[in-house]
């Protein structure tokens, strides 16, 4: 599994090649912030039910609040492929780009619960389970670029998929409980505190991540052979363990473009 999305890619790569004379004509490497707009979010059975190996809590009596499906930064190395008009020109302004990205994601659930008098008897006991994923990407994406505008800036659109899946995730479920007795001596208060706490991580099952998307941005002649580019993201993601998410978002790209040919 850790080689199939190397695999696929070569393949498209290949077959791009072979049947539709594409030519490879720079490689591109950069890095996307991802901002996530979530409306699902998960319960408590939810996300036990993620893990291979689940945490028996009940949560009974606390207060559960959770947190959706966040992806932060992610890294990725890209091949432009320019198709040939005739047998010796390729067109400038049309470009299949291909590439594979690694992505990190997490996603949370927290409880609180509290009793007793703070003045003389109090406890406070917290939850949380955190999973992290590692997700690596295949992107596919259709880049159109306009005209040169000051001699060095042009517009580019298109349109984009991103196929993925997560690789080596772990969760973490902790728990603390803090107790606050007071008693009195010699006519003042005095408190005991006692602490107790429960950690354990442990393996979980696989995500699968669909991104479609719709790439805009500004590419920056910088010499002959090297471009800049800002690439804004609106994206459809669906993810699914147990159950199917969908969830929208918008990133930003920075990337530098080497150009072979």
């Amino acid at each position: 599994m850790k080689y199939f999305f190397v695999l696929l890619f070569l393949g498209v790569v290949i077959n791009a090649n072979a049947q539709h004379r594409y030519r490879i004509t720079a490689l591109e490497g950069g890095t996307r912030y991802n901002n996530e707009f979530v409306r699902n979010h998960p319960s408590l059975s939810t996300i036990q039910d993620n893990a291979k190996m689940p945490v028996s809590f009940s949560g009974e009596g606390y207060i559960i609040s959770s947190q959706g499906f966040q992806q932060d930064i992610s890294s990725g190395i890209y091949l432009h492929l320019s198709r040939f008009i005739n047998d010796t020109t390729f067109n400038p302004n049309r470009k299949l780009r291909i590439g594979i990205s690694g992505s990190s994601a997490g996603i949370g659930v927290y409880g609180k619960k509290q009793s007793g008098n703070i003045i003389d008897t109090f406890s406070e006991a917290r939850l949380s389970y955190v999973h992290s994923y590692n997700i690596l990407s295949l992107d596919i994406a259709t880049l159109h670029f306009g005209k040169i505008f000051w001699k060095r800036f042009r517009p580019f659109a298109g349109a984009g998929i991103s196929p993925g899946i997560s690789l080596n995730s772990k969760g973490r479920f902790s728990s603390d409980t803090t107790n606050s007795t007071s008693f009195i001596f010699n006519g003042r208060r005095y408190y005991d505190f006692s602490i107790s706490t429960s950690d354990r991580e442990y393996a979980l099952k696989p995500l699968i991540y669909l991104s479609a998307y719709i790439p805009i941005g500004l590419n920056f002649r910088v010499s002959k052979t090297l471009d800049l580019n800002l690439e804004s993201r609106l994206n459809i993601n669906i993810t699914h363990i147990k159950t199917t998410e969908f969830n929208t978002g918008f990133s930003v790209m920075l990337s530098a473009t080497y150009k072979l040919f």
